[in-house]
This record gives structure tokens, sequence and C-alpha cells, in this order.
């Protein structure tokens, strides 16, 4: 297992549509989008795409990804898991309040899937980023120092705000030299904050790690996402072995993208008792050999965070278009889990 640190030096544009002609940014990278990346690097460097997507369809998978989340320093963020039963003891709890928590810290995401006693690390003092960020009492503690701040006095781990991030631009039509404004979102890092990915391969694939650093150095400059062009994207990289807390469970929090990739895994993941999900629906545009732009199938997935069975493999899917392209189009959907104490899914 590897986790790999990326430090932006630049703003991030991995777009989110929110209406005609207006786009947002995520603060994210999800795996689907990472591995996309990946894929572009390696065809530059002359890998055969085709027997690579192979490896990395078999099962075991040769390569397993997470999408890649936020980080602060060394405090590492995780979706909000869904479904699991939460030891709070006799604190209050107000649902909207939990509803907007959409990142919780490494300390807490363990005692979630360990359903270990929360109340003393749930106050709002402990949620930032309007609710949003959830981190323990030492992990706040050990950034207060180091994290710039907003103007109310709360740290501020990346700028999500609607006024800051949805920045104007403008595009001359080809033809009519006519401009057609737009408004794209981006996102911008604190200094010491970032984004992390874990990757995993099977003990008999150790060359599949080097598949991941060979793409990474020549991505840290061209740079991940949108609007590359424009100097977005660009990262600096550090990389350790590291283990996530995976433990053998019959149930397990998705921390990538997930495209099942049989009807019995739909009904042995998606259809279980217990089983909490949100889905997402993911398009995009792919260019043909002659450089022509097509839309991407549009492909539904479900997003990091779930609870779910384990034992799923997913599948890589070709969402090119039909009848247009003479190669395929990949959109990762391999599913990577973390396993879940069983009290925490039954309690």
């Amino acid at each position: 297992m590897s986790h790999y640190f990326l430090t932006p030096r630049a703003p991030l544009h991995v777009g989110e549509f929110i209406g005609i002609e207006r786009e947002a940014a995520l603060e994210y990278i999800p795996s689907d989008t990472l591995f996309s990346a990946f894929v572009a690097a390696w065809a530059q460097q002359g890998v055969d795409i085709t027997k690579r997507i192979a490896a990395c369809q078999t099962a075991p998978p040769c390569l397993r990804l997470s999408s890649a989340f936020p980080r602060a320093q060394s405090v590492l963020f995780y979706p909000m898991p869904l479904g699991l039963k939460l030891n709070l003891g006799n604190t209050a709890l107000d649902p909207k309040q939990f509803k907007r928590i959409r990142w919780v810290s490494q300390r807490i995401f363990e005692q979630l899937c360990q359903y270990k006693p929360l109340a003393h690390e749930f106050t709002p003092d402990h949620l930032i980023h309007h609710g949003s960020v959830w981190l323990s009492q030492a992990e706040l503690q050990g950034l207060q120092n180091k994290i710039a701040r907003r103007d109310d006095g709360q740290l501020r781990l990346w700028t999500y705000d609607p006024q800051e991030m949805i920045v104007p631009r403008v595009t001359i039509d080809r033809a009519s030299q006519a401009p057609n404004l737009f408004h794209s979102g981006r996102v911008t890092f604190s200094e010491g904050c970032g984004l992390w990915f874990a990757s995993q391969t099977p003990a008999n694939m150790p060359q599949a790690d080097e598949w991941v650093k060979n793409a990474l150095a020549l991505l840290a400059d061209s740079g991940l996402g949108g609007l590359r062009s424009t100097g977005h994207g660009a990262f600096s990289l550090e990389h350790t072995p590291q283990n996530l807390p995976i433990t053998k469970y019959d149930y397990g929090i998705t921390l990538s993208r997930f495209a099942p990739r049989t009807a019995d895994e739909i009904t042995s993941s998606l259809l279980a008792e217990h089983s909490a999900y949100r889905l997402v629906t993911v398009g995009g545009w792919c260019q043909d050999d002659a450089g022509k732009p097509w839309r991407r199938k549009r492909l539904r997935m479900l997003a990091e965070g779930a609870c779910l069975k384990t034992g799923a493999l997913g599948q890589i899917v070709d969402v090119g278009p039909d009848t247009v392209m003479t190669r395929p189009v990949y959109r990762y959907g391999l599913v990577l889990q973390v396993g879940v104490d069983p009290k925490a899914v039954y309690a």
C-alpha cells in the first residue's frame, strides 16, 4: 500500500456542473478522474494502454486507487461514511448538522468505523468550513498555528467560497470572432494543505507502483484537472509506504467511485441489508483521433463513502461514443474499501 501526498503549486480545477455556462469546482479529485489522468500520461510515455487496462481488470486488480482527498499538514481527510451507527452517548443529535459534514479527519474516520465513543469529539468547535469538516480535538489543536484563518476566525484549509472560486472567463468564436462569457470554478489550498490518495497493489505486481510514480512524475508539471493551459493543477509530490486502516470485515466504506461489474455484484453489495450509498452520474468529453470533441457516455456510479459488503471488484468501463471512436475511452470504477467493525453497522 502506498500513500501519495500532492501539494498544489497552483489552483485546482475539477469541474462540477451547477448551471448553464456555470461550473464550480470540487475540492478533491475523484478516482475516475485521477485514473484518466494516469492513462493520458501513460499514453504520452508510449505505454500499451490496452494491455495495461487488461492487467487492471484482473481479479484481484493489479491497481486499486482511492480518490485524492483533502489534506492539512499530516491530517488526512476521508469522506463522511454513510449508514454507520454513531456512538455519541447522550449527545443531542442534530440530523441537519450531520448532513452538512462532507469530510472527517482520519482519527474521526477510524473511530466511526470502529464504533468508538465520539461524544467528546462532537462539538461545534470541532466543525470547520461551515460545518462540512469534522476534526478531533488533538488534530484541531495541532493545526491551530499552522493554517491560515478566515475573516470569521475559522481555519481555512482551502478556498471554497462561491464569491472567490467562480471565475469569469471568455472564449472567442473562431468563425464569428464573437466573445462568449462563461464561469468556471477553482480551489486554492492554504499553505501546508493539499491532497492525498492511496494505491493498493498485490504482492505479485510491485511494478504497478512504478506505473503510478511514472504518471505522477509527468503530471506534476503538466497538471491535474482542467484549465491546465492557464497553469492550473501543477503540484509537488511526496510518496510514502503507508497502510490504510483496512481490516477484514463483512462491510466496508468505499474510498473510490464504484461501478459494479456484474448483476451479482449489484445484488451482493448494493442490495445487501445495511448498505448505504449515494449515486453520482458522471459525463464529460473526449476527442477522436482527428481532435474533434465528443460527449462521453454518461455513467451512474456510487460515490465515495458508501457502506457496502466487501468483496466487490468493480470495473473499468468504456464510455466512448458509439460508432465514432476507434479506440476505447476509459472510466475507472474499481472499488477500494476500508473495513468497518460490525458494531458500527448492526448496533
